[in-house]
């Protein structure tokens, strides 16, 4: 895929992850279904937080003398990246070294502080496209959970790890659903969407409830590939 596809993938999903954040009220990105589960504000600091201290880096580091090769693209970072598979990639955050897991874990952040951040997010991702056009499929950097893979390859990673999270985000906002429509919520509190403008000029109404896919919501902890 070229470089314009690739930014242009990211920029979707990272759009559509912006403008779902403005539309939600600060109570409701707040709410954790279980005590062990996220946050809507935390599932939006985890994938920044990847980004900026692992994957982000590695991607500078593969066109660098100093990149890191061990071992050859395995069968899953193939799959990913040569042929699109996205179904079923489940891997354990604590599978990682414990420094990285302390990197990736998020924090509790308000909403107005999680906009600037995610704006600033993705100016900071687009900005890695002179390296990506000046970079070649020789420069690669070890992953340690898909083997060696190069500059591209660490870049689409970016937009994946978000779109792997989009399935957790639509869990929670079920789980919302069914909490502010249980007996004894006032109806003022249900979360709606807020009436905003955007580039494309595109206006929400904000008399209706957000649509959310219909799904079973699972309590287990987060999972992901990073």
């Amino acid at each position: 895929m070229d470089t314009k596809k690739l930014v242009s993938r990211f920029n979707k999903k990272a759009n559509e992850w912006l403008v779902d954040l403005r539309l939600l009220d600060e109570e409701v990105i707040q709410i954790k279904p279980t005590e062990k589960s996220w946050s809507l504000a935390e599932v939006y600091d985890h994938v920044m937080r990847v980004s900026r201290s692992y994957q982000i880096p590695n991607l500078k580091k593969s066109v660098t003398e100093s990149a890191e090769r061990k071992k050859r693209k395995n069968k899953y970072g193939i799959a990913i990246f040569d042929f699109g598979y996205r179904k079923n990639v489940h891997i354990k955050m604590e599978e990682f070294p414990k420094p990285l897991v302390e990197n990736f874990t998020p924090i509790k952040r308000d909403k107005d502080e999680l906009i600037r951040d995610f704006l600033l997010f993705i100016k900071e991702v687009n900005d890695l496209q002179e390296i990506l056009e000046k970079s070649s499929k020789e420069n690669k950097q070890y992953h340690m959970m898909l083997g060696d893979i190069n500059t591209k390859e660490w870049f689409s990673l970016i937009e994946f790890h978000i779109w792997l999270h989009d399935k957790q985000r639509n869990k929670i906002k079920k789980y919302l659903v069914f909490y502010f429509h249980s007996p004894g919520t006032s109806r003022s509190s249900i979360p709606r969407y807020r009436s905003i403008s955007c580039s494309k000029n595109l206006a929400f109404d904000k008399s209706t409830m957000p649509v959310i896919r219909l799904e079973c919501f699972c309590p287990s902890g987060p999972f992901e590939i990073i």
